[in-house]
Parts: structure tokens; sequence; C-alpha cells
């Protein structure tokens, strides 16, 4: 048996003899003389590239190309696909000449811009050639062109991007170079897109621009005083008219660009069926991510907007004005905002007639056919003079610019004559029949010639794209491929299906033309088989996790809202149907504070369909995701909808899980004051045990262990239960340990590490937060590993270990920056000012301080405004400015009055006025200010806020004299401190008692605190307090002369220090 390696030999050397039989029609492209000038001229250049000192990077681009040129004998394999790539490569050649000849003849420096362009052309050239010296011939093995052979489709693949490549670089060059060298001496540059510079995130304007210089004007004037008035815009007529090509006219223009600056957006609409998608799609433009939830993404893309002059094109807004009320009212009141705004301009593009009817538009400009002269002009510049048969087929085309753009192609690549013939033909053939258009034949025709050139399959990509509004992104070529093995040639199809003019290649996506994408759904739509494999694919694509890490899910969200809205609307939504939408509408919740709420409602339409239990889930995540942009009513809503229909169908795992999800927005409504809506502590505790209950029934570990988790947290709040977060926490850490669950057993850990954080054990909160932190590290889990970072920050302040603490809040700082964690990085900002304000570096302090503030202004937070006021007020009173100090707290104070639930932070402020009030001598207003501080801590059950103000107002007391008020200040607040496990408060009420009874000469109830102080200061780590205590207990018994052997031992060596380890805490996990 022959092996796999002789049977391709032996087909190689068939091949090469069928090739030398055919002659000159089958010599190497490499051979043609237009290659061979090309190649000769990118030698010379690459000789002459010393001399061309005025033109950059010439001399590297020309002895790249030249390489490229010299490679192609490689791929005759791919003959036809790899003529396509050389061609591209003749004309970057011609290209290069013509600006290095003109760089010499004039002598002329080239601006920055062109330089960019030039040294982007150089790498672009090294990026082809780095592949295709994989097909050099020096370098290759008989074996290893064996393995090229078995290779085919890695190698049409490269081939495809390297074309694709060279392509872009050409319309750089037309849209960029040409222009600007030989704008006085050739007509063909004046009728050209008059670009300057590439705005990157704008699409690269049409190549071949003409006939509309009139309108360009007209619409240059209105936006040349963009800056100072908005203007609304809009560019309507049919499809293929131009209205895209004129709009990036407008974009590109040097005028439009002084104005506006890189503030100018292309927003496609193209698939966008709500204002939702929409509003997602201009969040990607805007680079908005991470947004705040407290503000709508509506208002979040005009406040982006709404810093400084703004340009917004919506190209193709004909799907969010169509037949959907709802839709239209949403998206005129949208445009309606938008217009208001002095400084953000609008333009629309619009082919149908319900143009919105609310703005007051400033000019309707209407798109008219080309007349004779402008054809053939378009003509000429897509494939040179027309001849007699070129004007008649172009003089059908109905005066539309795309068509006669695509008859040019049409006739670059065959005869005018024989096109013009074929087109009268089939004109008449379905003269009786048929409903076509002159354009539609003509894109028929352009199929057709496609079809005969590289086979029946070669328009399959077209047919994908009526179903993927958003293109088709290249680095997913393969993988639809394999998908689609009958159409395994896909690379080299829609090489062809580009120079056909049917589609074009934007940001490494393929696009087709509006007018071919309206016969195409008419005419070839996808069939309901290849619909249906599209949708797997697309499930399968949203459910692994990968492509949410790597923001793929996001990119291509279009396309995926598109795919699943087809499937809910055509079939019976099944479990994987139901799983994709909730975890996609999760994952674009996250990203954007916003999710197409239209796939749920979709499902909520299909609900005769659904079993018990896929009704339940659906609304439960569709609560999940609303819970996530802050709907907390709607979210409670579907919650409620939820649990009773797994309740009333005896579904006990979603009953547990919904319970669960119900207390933890509760949670989230309760303690977050951000909430716009008022939750319960009582209630989240009551729903989580409810869950708890149930998960323990169904024997789900990972859901009891979520639940101990939300309720040690929720045992950190007021009251106070710093035992049961403990016990709580021990649980929840088992379970994780029995389910291998890495972020679980993290996020357990840092429970138990806020609950010992809380009790003043920070030795041992730290090892439990420094545990979290190597388990997040090693799992990957970035934001995670910046909350472990700021829990430890935050105990090293508290052990007032400032530089330690400073080291780790800064690295934290930096992680919420790099992944835009908003939230969590304001208040690292707020700590880090804390810290730097002990640290007395009062500047600095300050500066962290306002930047936190200017953030939660942003987001409407008026309850952590006040929060961060109180800071700035801190900062003034060190530095002894006690009148602005004042000012600052007394703002903070007014903000809390006015939020509904923000009591007890009135009572901080209160607390803090009265320190400044007393750091400046005026004790009357210090104990009315903490006097008030008491009584609302009263009120609102805040035992930790409450033993401070009571030991406030004790040592104001002792200051005045009046020690019986100070002992009943200091014995209450040392009553709450033992009762509640407030250890660190109690440490201070002791040491305070201490201090006042030696102040009153009653040195044994003096060395009666001091000792008691001393007891709970062993099972603490508070090195300076222990220090300051065992001093003064040695001064009092000294001044008493009762020093005794224990006092003396103590005061020799040291209490003996017992640590609270690990091990020593609570085990209840078999209660």
């Amino acid at each position: 048996m022959r092996t796999l390696k002789q049977v391709v030999l032996k087909r190689d050397k068939r091949k090469a003899a069928a090739a030398a039989a055919q002659g000159s029609e089958s010599s190497s492209t490499r051979d043609s003389p237009t290659v061979a000038t090309a190649t000769a001229s990118a030698a010379i250049l690459k000789e002459i590239g010393e001399m061309t000192t005025h033109v950059p990077f010439i001399k590297g681009a020309a002895g790249i190309l030249l390489r490229i040129m010299t490679i192609s004998d490689e791929l005759q394999l791919y003959r036809t696909q790899w003529r396509e790539v050389v061609d591209d490569f003749v004309e970057l050649s011609k290209a290069l000449k013509d600006v290095s000849e003109y760089g010499k003849s004039h002598a002329w420096i080239f601006p920055p811009d062109l330089k960019q362009v030039l040294e982007q052309w150089e790498q672009e050239l090294k990026d082809i050639l780095a592949v295709l010296r994989q097909y050099e011939y020096e370098t290759k093995s008989r074996w290893n062109r064996v393995s090229l052979i078995l290779s085919r489709t890695s190698a049409s693949d490269k081939i495809a991007s390297c074309d694709a490549k060279a392509k872009r670089l050409l319309q750089t060059y037309h849209t960029s170079i040409l222009i600007t060298i030989k704008s006085n001496q050739d007509v063909l540059a004046q009728t050209r897109l008059p670009v300057h510079r590439v705005n990157p995130k704008l699409p690269l304007g049409a190549p071949i621009f003409c006939g509309r210089d009139e309108q360009l004007g007209l619409l240059l004037e209105i936006l040349d005083n963009g800056a100072t008035f908005s203007a609304q815009i809009a560019i309507l007529g049919p499809e293929g008219i131009g209205k895209t090509s004129l709009s990036l006219a407008v974009l590109h223009n040097p005028t439009v660009i002084r104005v506006f600056d890189e503030r100018i957006y292309f927003i496609p609409c193209t698939g966008c069926f709500s204002l939702s998608m929409l509003l997602i799609e201009m969040a990607i433009a805007l680079g908005i991510q991470q947004p705040s939830v407290l503000v709508s993404l509506e208002d979040q893309v005009l406040d982006h907007l709404d810093a400084l002059s703004s340009l917004i094109y919506l190209d193709s807004i004909d799907t969010l004005c169509g037949s959907d009320p709802d839709v239209r009212i949403s998206f005129e009141h949208f445009l309606s905002r938008i217009a208001q705004k002095p400084n953000i301009s609008l333009v629309v593009s619009q082919s149908g007639p319900n143009l919105p009817s609310k703005l007051s538009w400033s000019i309707k400009l209407v798109l008219e056919p080309f007349v004779s002269d402008t054809i053939e002009q378009a003509f000429h510049l897509a494939c040179g003079k027309p001849d007699k048969w070129a004007k008649k087929l172009i003089g059908a085309m109905e005066g539309l610019p795309l068509a006669i753009i695509m008859a040019a192609q049409l006739a670059k690549q065959q005869n005018s004559k024989i096109v013009r013939e074929q087109f009268h033909s089939d004109m008449l053939t379905n003269a009786v029949d048929s409903t076509l258009t002159s354009p539609e034949f003509l894109i028929q025709m352009l199929i057709d010639h496609v079809k005969l050139e590289s086979g029946p399959s070669a328009i399959f990509p077209l047919r994908l794209l009526t179903k993927l509004p958003g293109g088709i992104s290249l680095n997913k070529i393969v993988s639809l491929q394999y998908l689609f093995p009958e159409y395994a040639d896909m690379s080299s199809s829609i090489v062809h299906l580009q120079r056909s003019g049917l589609a074009a290649l934007t940001d490494e996506h393929l696009h087709v033309h509006s007018l071919v994408l309206k016969y195409l759904e008419h005419h070839m739509p996808l069939s309901e088989e290849h619909i249906l494999l599209l949708e797997q694919y697309y499930l399968e694509f949203i459910l692994q996790e990968k492509n949410a890490r790597s923001n793929d899910l996001v990119k291509d969200c279009k396309n995926i809202d598109t795919i699943l809205l087809h499937s809910l609307g055509h079939n019976r939504p099944t479990n994987q149907v139901i799983k994709a939408v909730s975890y996609y509408s999760s994952i674009v919740a996250s990203k954007f504070g916003s999710f197409t709420e239209e796939l749920f409602l979709q499902l909520d339409a299909r609900v005769d369909t659904l079993e018990p239990n896929q009704i339940s889930i659906y609304l439960m995540q569709w609560g999940s995701c609303l819970a996530q942009i802050r709907k907390e009513p709607e979210a409670k809503a579907k919650f409620e909808l939820a649990l009773k229909y797994s309740h009333i169908h005896e579904l006990k795992q979603v009953e547990a899980d919904t319970f669960q999800k119900l207390g933890d927005l509760e949670y989230q409504m309760a303690t977050d004051s951000t909430s716009l809506a008022t939750g319960s502590t009582t209630l989240a505790i009551e729903f989580l045990t409810q869950a708890l209950s149930l998960h323990v029934m169904l024997r789900d570990a990972s859901g009891q262990a979520h639940d101990l988790c939300q309720l040690s947290h929720l045992a950190l709040e007021r009251p106070r239960s710093t035992q049961n977060a403990r016990e709580f926490a021990q649980r929840a850490i088992k379970l994780y340990g029995s389910t291998n669950s890495a972020q679980g057993l993290g996020n357990a850990w840092t429970c138990l590490g806020d609950g010992l954080y809380f009790e003043s054990y920070y030795e041992e909160a730290k090892e439990y937060y420094e545990k979290a932190l190597g388990m997040f590290r090693k799992i990957g889990s970035v934001s995670s590993e910046a909350t472990a970072l700021q829990l430890l920050g935050k105990t090293y302040l508290a052990e007032k270990k400032y530089s330690t603490a400073k080291d780790h809040l800064s690295q934290a700082l930096t992680i919420r920056r790099q992944e835009n964690s908003l939230a969590s990085h304001i208040s690292n900002l707020t700590l880090l000012g804390e810290v730097h304000l002990y640290l007395k570096e009062s500047e600095i302090s300050l500066e962290f301080y306002k930047q936190a503030l200017n953030f939660y202004e942003i987001k409407r937070d008026q309850v952590r405004q006040g929060q961060v006021l109180v800071g700035i007020g801190r900062v003034f009173a060190q530095q002894g400015r006690y009148h602005e100090a004042i000012n600052y707290v007394k703002r903070a104070k007014e903000l809390h009055e006015a939020c509904k639930g923000a009591e007890h932070e009135v009572g901080n402020d209160l607390d803090e006025l009265g320190k400044i009030y007393h750091a400046q001598h005026d004790i009357k207003f210090a104990e009315e200010s903490w006097r008030d501080a008491v009584e609302i801590h009263r009120m609102q059950s805040d035992t930790a806020a409450l033993t401070q103000s009571l030991l406030s107002l004790g040592g104001l007391y002792v200051n005045e004299g009046e020690l019986d008020a100070a002992k009943t200040h200091y014995l209450e607040s040392l009553m709450l401190c033992e009762k509640h496990h407030i250890t660190h408060t109690q440490i201070k009420v002791l040491r305070c008692l201490g201090d006042m009874y030696r102040r009153g000469k009653d040195n044994d109830l003096a060395i009666k605190w001091y000792k008691k102080a001393l007891e709970v200061l062993d099972r603490v780590d508070n090195f300076e307090e222990k220090e300051y205590v065992k001093d003064a207990l040695a001064e009092v018994q000294e001044e008493s002369g009762t020093t005794n052997t224990t006092v003396a031992k103590v005061l020799k060596d040291g209490p003996e220090v017992r640590t609270v380890g690990s091990s020593e805490l609570p085990d209840i996990v078999s209660s």
C-alpha cells in the first residue's frame, strides 16, 4: 500500500505535467508582464529609498513588497486566490511609486498624519510578509510542500487575510494619500474622498465618491458652526443612493474634524430592533465600560457626549422607525433629548418614509439619482472610460451610485459588450414574470458571475449575512467552515465577493451592502436548516465562559440579539435557549447597565408553550438581570412571580434559588446607599433563611454556602452580631471546601475575616484575607483580588500601619482602574484619602477625596457624597481650618437629611461636628452635636456608633470636670460594648475610665480599670494601646505604693498574649 506522502507527490507530478501542457495559459502569475513590472518597480524603489528623504518609510515598504512578490511561485496551488492577492500588490507597487516620485520632484515634507499612514503601510506589509514567508521556496523541503497541500484551509485563510489587509492599504491610499499629493494636478483626485487623516473610530470612506459636491458643501456649511449650536440633519433616499458614502465624506472632512476633533461617532443601526440595542451599540462606540447602575444607560450616553461638542451619525435608522410603535416612540424621545443638547450635532440616514417627527430638522436632504454625466464619471473612476456598451449598461441602473459601481466592477472583469448583452437578454427573458428592478438584475448577474468563477457555494457568506447584521468577523470564518463543511472554501468566497462589489470588509468584519441585503432577503434567504445550525453555533458560543471573559460576547451582541430573537420567534424555546438568553443578558447587563429586554418579552409571549420549570427559571433570571441594572421593584415582581410558579408546581430547587435571589435583593436595597428602593435586612434574613432551609433539604452545598455567606454579611449590619457572622462564615468555608469551589472558598474566607475585623482581631482577620488573596490570584479572579487587597488595606489602617495600608490600597486601586470597576474604584479613593490623612499628607488626602467626590456627583450618590465631604472636613480640621471643616460637614449632613434611610449617616455627621467643635474649644456646640448623635443612634439601634458617641461625651465631661456625668456615659458605653462584643471601643472606654479616676486621684479605681483594659488587650493585637495602659498602670501603682509581684511581673515581662486562631473558633456545622 502506498503512503499518503507518495500519493500526494504523485498528484503533484500530474499537476505539474498538466500545467506544462497548458502552455502560456498556465504560466505563473509572477511571469506575467504586469507582475514583472511591479517587481522591478519595487526593486528600483528599494535602491533609491535612501535618496527619498522627503518620503518616509518608502524604502522599507518597497523592500518588503519586493520580498512578497518573489514568493508568489510557492502559492500556485491557490492559483485564482493568489492571483487576486498579487493584483493588489501590483496596485500597491504603483501607489508606492507615485508617492516616491511626488516626494522627489516636489521636495515636499509629508504632514505628520500622512507619515503615520505610511508607517502603518510598512507595518501591515511586514505582517503580510511574515505570513507568506511560510511558503517561500528556499525554506520548504519536498515534505513541507506536501504538508502545505494537507493544510489547504489554513493557507487559504491566511491568503484571504493578506488580501484583506492589502485591500485596506489600497483604500487608505485612495482616501488619505492620493488626494493630498495630487489635489492640484489630477481631476481624479478632486472627485475622490477628501480625507487628510484617518479617524480610527470611523469606517474608511468610499474609495469612489463623486457627484455630490453640492450636497457635501451644504452639509459642511451647516456643521462648520457645530461648536456653537447643534444641528439635526436627515439624509434620505432609497438603498444604494449613496447616503452612507456622503455621510462618511462629511465625517472625514477636515472642516468637520477641525470642529469636532475626534468626537465624531459612526453608529450602524442596521439590526437594532430596540432602543436598548442602539444604546449598547453607542456605549461600545463611545467606550463606556462598567457604567454606573444608578443612571440609565441613555443618560450616561448623553452625559458622555455632553462634555464637549460631538457629532453623532446614526446610519440606517429604518428598523427603529418601523412598525413597532413602542420602539418608535422611545427612539424619537431619545433623539429629542439629543436635539436639546446645545453641543451635540446629529446626522441620520433613512430609506423609508417614517422620519422621526419630534425634531426640528436643520435640513432634510433627499438624494436624487445620478444624471448621465455623473453616471459616466462614477463608472470612469471605477473602471476607466466607458465605451458605448458600458454607457448602455449603466444607463439602465436608474442612477443608483452603488449599482453603477457594481456594474463597473462587472465590466472590469468581463467585456462590457458581453455584460450589456447578457443584461439585456435577462431583462427580456424575465420581463413577463419578474418584478425585479434593473439594479436587482445587475445584482443577480454579479451573483451569477461569482458562482461561475468560484462555484455555487461562493455566495453562501452573503446568505449568512442576512441573519448577521453585525457582519461576519474574519476570526469566525474557520469556525463557520467547520459548521458548514459543504462551504469549506469560504475564505476564497469572501475575496471574490469583495472584488465583485457585493460585500465590503470593514474593521475585520464582512458586511453586505444595503441594496444587496434587500435583494437577498427577498430572493435568496438562508434556509431553515442553515438557520438552525447557525442558532446552535451561537448558543454554544454564548455559553462558553471564555467568550464572556474575553469580551467576544459584547463585540458580537448585535448578531447574538438577532439570532436569539429569531429563535424565540420561530421555535419552541428549549432549556438551552433559555439558559443562553439568561447568561448573555447577565453578561451584557454587567458590562453596560442595560440589556435587550425584548428577549425576555419574547419568552413572555411564548409562555403557553413553556413548561412550569422553564417559566420559573426565565422569570427568576429576568429578575436577576433587572436587579443588576438596579430596577429593584421590577426585579422583585419577577422574583415573586417565579416563586409563585415554583411553589405551585413544587419545583423546590427553583424555589430555593428564588428565595436566595430575593434575599440578595433585599440585602442590596437595605445596605447599598445607591439603591433606588428601600429594602429590609429583616426581610433579607427571612428570605435567605428560607433559601438555606430548602438548600439543606435538597443537599445543595453550593446553595447553602452562598446563603451562609450572605447571612454572615447581614450579621455585621445593625444590630451587629460578630459571633453569628463568624459562625455562618465557618459553615460556608466547610461547605465550599466540599464542593471544590475556589471562588466560593475565597469569598467565605473574606466573610470570616470581616467578622474577626469587627471584633478587633486584626491579625486573625489578616490571616484569612491573605488566604483569600492567594486563592483569587491562583484562579485569576482579578476583581476579587482587588477586594482582598482593599480589605487588607483597611485592616492595616485600623492597626495604624499607614504605609502598609497605603501599599495595599494602591495595588487595589491600580487593578480597579484597569478593569474599569467604578464603584470599587471610588471606595479605594476614599480609603486612600483616609490613609494620607493619618499620614498627615493633607494635600494628597484632599486630592483623593476630591476625585471620589467627583465620581459620586456623576453617579448622583448623595449618601456617599456626604461621606466624602466629611472626609474633606476632617482634612481641613487637621490643618486647623475649622470654619471650612464645619461647612463641609454641615453640607454632608444636609445631603444625608435629604436621603431616605440615611438617618445613621446624619448621626455620624453630628459625631464629626462634635469633634471639630471640641477641637476649637466650642464646648456648647460640641455637647449639643454629640447629644443629638446619641439620640439618633439610639433610634437607629446603631450600637457601634452609639458607644463612640457616649465615649466622646464622657471625654468632654471629664475635661469640664463633670466626672459623675462622664462616668454615667462611660459605663453605658462599656455595657453596650460588652453585650455586643465591640472590643476596640471597649478597650478605649476601660482606658478612659482608668484615666478619669487617675485624674480624680482615685488610684484604686484607676488600677481596677487599667487591669480590666489589660485583660481585654491580652486577646487582641493593639500594641500602642497596650503600651499606654501598661505605662499608666505602672505609674499609678508607683504613686499608690501598691505594686505587687504579679503587677511587677506584668510590667517586666508583659502580659501573656493569647490570640484567637482559626482552630479556636466555634464549630457549629454539626448543629
